[in-house]
């Protein structure tokens, strides 16, 4: 299994939008990411910072 990390800075204030942006997502994608083979993505949360 190949396993792939990063981290990511946020902008101050930015983790709420980042969670916006990423609750609703789209069908076609979840499709997609499914056929690449990818069972499982993980975000961690140390605010500003993920990874």
């Amino acid at each position: 299994m190949i396993k792939r990390a990063f981290t990511m800075k946020l902008k101050p204030g930015g983790l709420a939008e980042y969670k916006r942006h990423h609750d609703g997502i789209w069908p076609e994608l979840v499709a997609e990411i499914e056929r690449q083979g990818i069972a499982q993505i993980t975000i961690f949360e140390n605010d500003p910072v993920l990874f």
